[in-house]
């Protein structure tokens, strides 16, 4: 705040000099050529953290001088860059109005996802056809240029394009053949699971009437299956519990953790993980990705990062837009091995708990 302050005098002083040069006898074009410059980089400092203060600044001093094409749409840009940072709607607005070419791409991905948050599909899929080649190629945007299609009619063009993606073990690949017929595609096995893990998982996933893949991809994620996993954090065992956690989970069941050194014991720490689960299950809407993201961030940031009140949002628009980027990755990596031990398992595969629209019910 300090620095829009000081920002803030700075451009009102150079406006205050433009205007006195404006009116002077004196020929100001080199004077003015600099300080419009420097209004320009301070506009666009502001719009990072403050966009409608520039808007307000730019529109103050826009009068008095002139500015170039290229300095107006750097200041659009800037402005409309800070809108979508605040996953505010007028992004659209401003980004909208640039042209494609020279784009940053750093811009055209902030566009595009801030079409996505708000369901703008037209401009979705518009924007990701505009994004260069080798952006347009990554499995996130062909997957969500695939959604806009579907959103907007295109079946068989979003259907070649998601027969593409599900051939591949990646998140993308997996929630493409949520769209497809099993028939459609042949999912590749390549996720393995320990054999000593098998039988323990199925049995107190079917004791907890919970999805026996869901915690294997748990478990795999948080430590690869190393029951002596031990974490910087200070998180221990098959499901990295922190202490403190089990100690409260043991408190509050009836399984006994002696001391800290049991959670290194698969069975005790893949019971207590297991326990974990089912509470966060029961304090997330029994949605399966929301306590996912609660396992990894606590279950008080997920309650911030909810829509609002009284309203609803696609799962995958939702995970796409976790704020913390570990968060966002070990959801979206734990859907994944979860999709693959379902293939693994035998059991028909299904994303439909995992991709239920996130509610906020406060």
């Amino acid at each position: 705040m300090r620095l829009s302050l000081v920002l803030i005098k700075n451009l009102l002083c150079t406006a205050l000099v433009l205007l006195i040069s404006t009116h002077s006898n004196a020929t100001p074009s080199a004077a003015n050529y600099n300080h419009a410059t420097t209004l320009v980089q301070d506009i666009k400092t502001i719009a990072h953290g403050d966009p409608e203060q520039a808007i307000v600044l730019w529109q103050s001093i826009v009068q008095q001088q002139h500015f170039s094409l290229s300095q107006w749409l750097q200041v659009s840009e800037a402005i409309g860059m800070g809108f979508a940072n605040a996953q505010d709607i007028r992004a659209l607005q401003w980004l909208g109005k640039l042209p494609t070419k020279n784009l940053h791409n750093t811009t055209h991905i902030a566009r595009v996802k801030s079409a996505i948050r708000h369901g703008n599909w037209s401009d979705v899929a518009k924007w990701i056809t505009a994004m260069p080649i080798n952006l347009q190629q990554q499995q996130i945007w062909k997957y969500w240029h695939s959604r806009a299609l579907i959103k907007l009619g295109s079946i068989h063009q979003a259907r070649t394009i998601l027969l593409q993606l599900a051939n591949n073990n990646s998140y993308y690949g997996v929630l493409a053949r949520h769209f497809l017929p099993y028939q459609d595609y042949m999912p590749p096995k390549s996720t393995k699971i320990p054999q000593q893990h098998i039988l323990p998982i199925l049995h107190i996933a079917k004791n907890n009437d919970l999805d026996p893949a869901w915690i294997l991809a748990i478990a795999k994620k948080e430590s690869t299956f190393n029951a002596n996993a031990a974490s910087a954090a200070g998180a221990i065992g098959l499901m990295q519990l922190l202490p403190s956690t089990a100690v409260m989970l043991a408190k509050n069941t009836n399984i006994t953790l002696r001391n800290i050194q049991d959670l290194y014991n698969p069975n005790i720490n893949l019971a207590l993980g297991v326990k974990y689960l089912k509470q966060l299950l029961r304090q997330q809407q029994q949605h399966p990705i929301l306590a996912t993201a609660a396992y990894n961030a606590g279950p008080t940031r997920v309650k911030r990062w909810l829509p609002a009140k009284g309203t609803t949002m696609p799962a995958d628009i939702w995970i796409e837009f976790i704020p913390y980027k570990e968060t966002r990755h070990f959801v979206k990596t734990v859907i994944t091995y979860s999709s693959n031990y379902q293939n693994i398992l035998g059991s028909k595969i299904s994303l439909k708990k995992y991709l239920e629209p996130i509610a906020n019910i406060s």
